[in-house]
């Protein structure tokens, strides 16, 4: 079996698998559910100084692969999300 691909590009993770439609998700996104905290350090620093807001960017990113969690329940909190616009339209 072979693991799903991860790559980071910019500030964006792409995951695939041969058997799943790829999904694109921006790291912000994932640091901003899971580490509000260190998301909102990051976005302070990147109005300042860009360099050390990518600092921030690439620790949380190094984190990524101890949280195999993060993507399964963001996706499923994103599917819910589109359940529900999707009902109310």
């Amino acid at each position: 079996m072979r693991l799903p691909i991860m790559r980071l590009t910019s500030m964006t993770v792409c995951r695939a698998s041969q058997t799943e439609r790829r999904t694109i998700i921006k790291m912000e996104d994932i640091m901003k559910r899971f580490e509000p905290e260190t998301y909102n350090h990051f976005h302070e620093a990147m109005k300042v100084n860009a360099e050390d807001g990518m600092s921030i960017l690439l620790r949380f990113a190094k984190q990524i692969p101890n949280h195999p969690d993060w993507f399964k329940i963001y996706k499923e909190e994103l599917k819910q999300s589109q359940s529900l616009l999707d009902y109310k339209s």
